[in-house]
């Protein structure tokens, strides 16, 4: 029996988080496949093409195939392949007409860069296939939208909830909850803030039959035993750290987070956020770029780091034979870090320090630490002897600005007392980042570390290619002042 619910639970999973991808990705084939094909029939309906084409069945196939391609790849660079069905339709269309403007901008430059003939009539060919493809694509989305409100109001599409606030709010996001049938929310129990004086909830018809599984200290075992999707929650007061632990726990189990609008505040700063659904829900993004940003943010990575490499390579040949005659020991130094998705690598910079500077145990530098060379505090204060992590860039385990990778050892320490801290471990860590260009202090204190993960949380949640150039910008600026730390 315990088989047949996993399997049961796994395509649940699968037609929750894949269902509305799936739908708009058909939606758009046609859309795409049909426009072209109607652009054409018009054409020569109307006499403006003056070819003598009969198209076959492969003709058909082929022509298909090749723009919905193309398009997809635009569509998806754009994020409109998100689940566009819990945000405002309006949101949702705009993005398609603004995609589609840019689409069809590079089709008219590349063939106007082969327009030989120089046809007068191509600004309203261009003109006329926009028009089919916005307006095709736009009522392929709305049908998409159509069907997935009807397989939730149906019960075929469910998403489990967990609901966790107090008795009040909860009350009305029930009812919110049971008049709205097209969200498609199965309540699978609910966690409030006290469960002491709960016989108004028992005695309630709208709330009798939903289960009580306790109060916020049972939120892990209420995740464990109902597997939800999602956790909705909401408080009379603003706890803060009480707000973050609850999001550590859901993303460490990829389960999503929604909340009330009373937490915005809370996390004004700290999170990017969307309201869902066209009600006062607001989600907690798990997609911190677009796609297209993504692919430039890693594009800049791999460009600048082999171009740092490359041209100087004669420099940091002389920058490692000045570390090996300067002090014993090795001309690198490695040390285990912990990176993207938690994952394990080892960190490779030009050693500064004295040979065994941790042979009494794993301790962070300070201002003016004594273990660090005569020519390591100068390659401290240029940051030279961070050139080797540029390999570690154009390999993909770093980037270029990110939280800075920090040791098992610590990681581990700051996670059982920082709510949060793992969050870090969203994205790449970076060679430099929005804490390094805003302090410089090193010491270990709690007040400290906690200060340096909220400037790392406000980078991770507002990356962007514009944040990532004004930061390796006032890296520069740092780099030519010498105001690295040595």
């Amino acid at each position: 029996m315990s088989k047949i619910f996993q399997i049961q639970h796994k395509f649940e999973s699968t037609s929750y988080r894949y269902s509305p991808q799936v739908t708009q990705g058909l939606a758009d084939f046609l859309a795409f496949s049909f426009s072209i094909l109607l652009y054409w029939a018009l054409k020569k309906f109307f006499g403006m093409s003056k070819a003598d084409f009969v198209w076959t069945i492969a003709d058909v196939v082929t022509i298909s195939l090749f723009v919905s391609l193309y398009w997809f790849v635009i569509f998806w660079f754009a994020g409109l392949y998100r689940n566009w069905f819990i945000r405002s339709p309006f949101d949702e269309l705009f993005t398609i007409v603004k995609t589609s403007v840019v689409g069809c901008g590079i089709v008219a430059f590349i063939l106007l860069i082969d327009n030989k003939s120089g046809r007068q009539s191509f600004g309203l060919d261009m003109l006329l296939y926009l028009f089919l493809f916005v307006v095709l694509s736009l009522i392929g989305r709305i049908l998409s939208r159509l069907l997935q409100r009807r397989l939730r109001e149906n019960g075929i599409l469910k998403t489990k909830v967990l609901l966790l606030g107090s008795k009040e709010k909860l009350f009305d996001l029930i009812e919110q909850i049971h008049s709205s049938p097209w969200w498609g929310f199965q309540i699978e129990g609910v966690l409030l803030d006290s469960i002491e004086n709960c016989d108004d909830w028992k005695n309630h018809p709208l709330t009798s039959s939903i289960e009580v599984l306790g109060d916020f200290s049972n939120i892990v075992d209420s995740i464990e035993a109902k597997h939800p999707h999602e956790l909705i929650i909401t408080f009379e007061n603003k706890d803060h750290e009480k707000v973050l632990e609850i999001l550590e726990i859901c993303e460490e189990r990829s389960i999503k987070l929604k909340i009330l609008p009373d937490l915005y505040d809370v996390l004004v700063g700290v999170a990017r956020t969307y309201p869902i659904y066209g009600s006062p829900f607001i989600e907690m993004d798990a997609e911190l770029m677009k796609p297209w940003e993504r692919f430039v943010k890693r594009f800049l990575d791999i460009f600048f780091s082999a171009s740092v490499i490359l041209f100087g390579l004669p420099m940091w040949i002389i920058v490692a034979l000045l570390v090996k005659v300067t002090s014993k020991g090795p001309i690198f130094y490695s040390q285990q870090r912990v990176g993207k998705d938690g994952r394990l690598f080892m960190l490779r910079k030009f050693r500064s320090m004295v040979q065994n500077a941790e042979k009494d145990g794993p301790k962070w530098a300070t201002s003016n630490d004594p273990r660090v060379t005569p020519y390591g505090k100068f390659m401290r204060k240029t940051h030279l002897d961070e050139i080797p992590q540029f390999l570690h860039i154009l390999q993909g385990t770093m980037s270029l600005v990110g939280p800075r990778p920090e040791r098992p050892f610590f990681v581990e320490k700051f996670q059982e007392t920082i709510p949060n801290f793992s969050r870090r471990h969203k994205v790449r860590p970076g060679l430099t980042g929005y804490w390094q260009i805003s302090y410089t202090e090193l010491e270990e204190t709690p007040e400290i570390v906690k200060k340096k993960l909220k400037y790392d949380l406000y980078y991770i949640e507002n990356m962007s290619i514009r944040f990532d150039f004004e930061i390796l910008l006032r890296t520069v600026v740092r780099v030519f002042t010498s105001r690295g730390t040595a």
